[in-house]
């Protein structure tokens, strides 16, 4: 009998240590399992880091509140919440504004947005959301074009090319 209690106990010391190794490493890997891959790397100079702040789910409105903040990089910042260009922000806002402008010069501030959650809330509590946020920063196109014009070689064409654009090297990609 004291043999058998002695297996017993090697065996439970065994699979503790088996289930703590286990912990350990699935730990350890956890960030390659995420949904979200989360990465800050670019390699574009002049670039706006976004950072979201979730501060509201609503399953029932089917929305989603967040707070937008905004970094800027390059030869678009004056300091890290300052423009040095103009610059437009557009996203899927629901049910308010869409268009933000940054002007040139002009400390930026929190946004808060509200966007659409899609789900089944009465699933409960095996329920599932998602949502997708936009973001398109640009800037206006007398800031990042400058007009170039050209006259067609073929007459048949003038209608179709009034002028082109060329971006300007020196603000680069946005």
């Amino acid at each position: 009998m004291s043999k058998r209690a002695g297996s017993l106990k090697v065996a439970l010391v065994v699979g503790i240590l088996a289930l703590y190794i286990t912990v350990l490493v699935r730990g350890t890997t956890e960030s390659t399992r995420r949904v979200l891959q989360l990465r800050d790397e670019t390699p574009a100079r002049d670039r706006v880091a976004e950072s979201v702040l979730v501060t509201n789910v609503d399953p029932a409105a089917q929305e989603l509140t967040a707070q937008l903040d905004f970094r800027f990089a390059g030869s678009i910042a004056r300091d890290e919440v300052t423009p040095a260009v103009d610059l437009t922000l557009l996203i899927n806002n629901v049910g308010n504004e869409q268009q933000f402008d940054f002007p040139r010069g002009k400390r930026t501030h929190l946004i808060q947005a509200v966007f659409p959650l899609n789900g089944d809330w009465n699933k409960y509590p095996f329920d599932r959301y998602e949502t997708t946020m936009w973001f398109l920063t640009t800037a206006p196109p007398a800031a990042n074009k400058t007009q170039v014009s050209k006259t067609p070689e073929d007459r048949r064409h003038a209608g179709a090319i009034v002028s082109l654009y060329a971006r300007r090297s020196e603000t680069g990609p946005l």
